[in-house]
């Protein structure tokens, strides 16, 4: 018996016919045929499934040589799957453990999540989930948006609000503090970029994409005529403006109003199945077309107000906080600045280059030279390989490489340079102000319509041409800007 699924369940329904000393007669019916007994009996269940009021049958009375128990609570399963049984158990303690975070606290937001299906998309995209395949920073985004730990300015003004003061607005319109929810509906100061329209039209392409998807996909009844309307009614697709299931479901949190209203036509596999790839798309056109494009503009905002690396750096909080009971601010990072610097350089001389020069002979000694390590593509070193020698080879790569790299440099690099230096001198971008380390002056354009208190705390007003410009220079200037990114 105990290898009989829900055999609690039957055992329960056995004491109540002997007790009562019923004949019962069973007829199959068909699933879903709209036999009123039928749809009667699904009623009570699910009455009875929801009711906390009503009490199991008394474990004393059951029908049954033994039970099983797993924390006090009996298991009623089959006991061939008992070790699936086990991981559901830790599963769901995990699961567990994720909706009683602080960030999930609010009993209403519990119960405005299907926390399963939340679970099942989150877990199936565990392959990206991988420092060694190129999608760590994206990997990092989805956990951080759904945990709500991006790094807001609202999020390092409660960190360091020596660094960020805490009256400074989102740096991108300057109306509204950025928090996780401002990330997708800022204004911007150019409406035609605004990260809100960007937010919009992902979303109903999203909500597009699932209506195609469920309407192909067998349902266990007919879908109606309404369905089309009923699906996109449903509040998560709300977004101007936006509704609190709509910024959930942004954050990879699946809304209970989503998934109760497709169980209505689809079985939860088929349900969990659609929803899950579409929206790992989803979420990473908001990785690049919003957050990189936000945080190349904060990197740039925070060097205006002289935000600097060493000021952002690992210096322990517990020395500047013991610091700061008896100096300001600007008195710790001038004193800490210089002997830090000199150190960084110490280990540099000391320790780095030392390294290098024994890596180098390394590496000479396993035969690995800079032509090996340079960007000739596998593909061709490879497929040559099965004919000639190594020496052969980079022998005969190497000089025609090196006029076509000139070639490049000569007809395209240079010619390019002459253009854009005379349209530099038509936008009216001269060399002191390409060499400013702030970029342009933020006081010299001011806007008629922004009390000059805010203008220290936002670049929201620097003319749009020389603003452009400096950027590109500076990302040019700066090297791979992407390693200044705080993801």
């Amino acid at each position: 018996m105990l290898k009989e699924s829900n055999h609690l369940l039957w055992s329960s329904v056995r004491a109540i016919v002997s007790q009562k000393n019923l004949e019962i007669t069973l007829i199959k019916v068909p699933a879903h045929a709209d036999d009123p007994l039928n749809n009667h009996v699904d009623a009570l269940a699910k009455a009875a499934h929801s009711d906390s009021r009503l009490s199991s049958q008394s474990l004393s009375e059951l029908f049954t040589p033994c039970i099983l128990q797993f924390n006090s609570l009996s298991v009623d399963m089959n006991i061939m799957n008992i070790q699936q049984f086990i991981r559901d158990i830790f599963d769901a303690k995990s699961l567990l453990t994720l909706a009683v975070l602080p960030r999930f606290n609010s009993n209403s937001f519990i119960l405005a999540i299907d926390w399963t299906c939340t679970k099942f998309c989150f877990n199936n995209n565990k392959q990206i989930f991988s420092h060694r395949n190129g999608h760590s920073e994206f990997c990092a985004f989805q956990i951080k948006i759904l945990l709500d730990m991006l790094p807001m300015l609202t999020t390092l003004q409660r960190r360091k609000p020596h660094l960020y003061d805490p009256s400074w607005l989102c740096p991108q319109c300057n109306f509204f503090p950025e928090t996780l929810d401002h990330l997708w509906t800022c204004p911007y100061i150019l409406p035609e970029f605004s990260p809100f329209t960007t937010f919009k039209t992902l979303l109903l392409d999203l909500r597009s994409t699932y209506l195609d998807k469920f309407i192909s996909v067998t349902s266990l009844k007919p879908l109606p005529d309404f369905f089309a309307a009923e699906f996109t009614a449903i509040d998560c697709w709300l977004c101007d403006p936006p509704s609190s299931s709509c910024l959930r479901l942004a954050r990879g949190l699946i809304p209970i109003s989503l998934t109760g209203f497709l169980g209505n036509y689809f079985s939860p596999s088929t349900i969990w199945s659609i929803l899950d790839t579409p929206l790992h798309n989803f979420h990473f056109d908001l990785y690049v077309q919003i957050w990189l494009c936000r945080s190349i503009f904060f990197h740039h905002w925070e060097s205006a107000q002289g935000i600097t690396k060493k000021m952002k750096g690992l210096i322990p909080i517990s020395l500047t906080g013991f610091l700061g009971n008896y100096f300001s601010p600007s008195t710790i990072w001038s004193i800490l600045d210089t002997p830090l610097h000199n150190f960084h350089f110490d280990l540099y001389v000391q320790i780095w280059l030392c390294r290098s020069i024994f890596f180098h002979h390394w590496e000479s000694a396993q035969g690995i030279t800079k032509k090996m390590k340079g960007l000739i593509p596998i593909s061709l070193t490879g497929f040559l390989g099965n004919y000639f020698s190594p020496s052969t080879i980079w022998s005969i790569l190497d000089t025609p490489l090196h006029n076509f790299h000139f070639d490049l440099y000569v007809q395209i690099w240079l010619c390019r340079s002459i253009f854009f230096h005379h349209w530099e001198s038509a936008q009216g971008i001269t060399k002191k102000i390409k060499s400013s380390t702030f970029g342009p002056s933020i006081i010299s354009h001011p806007s008629p319509n922004i009390p000059p208190v805010s203008l220290t705390s936002s670049l929201a007003t620097v003319s749009l041409d020389s603003w452009v410009s400096w950027v590109s220079s500076s990302i040019i200037r700066g090297g791979s800007w992407l390693s200044h990114l705080d993801f």
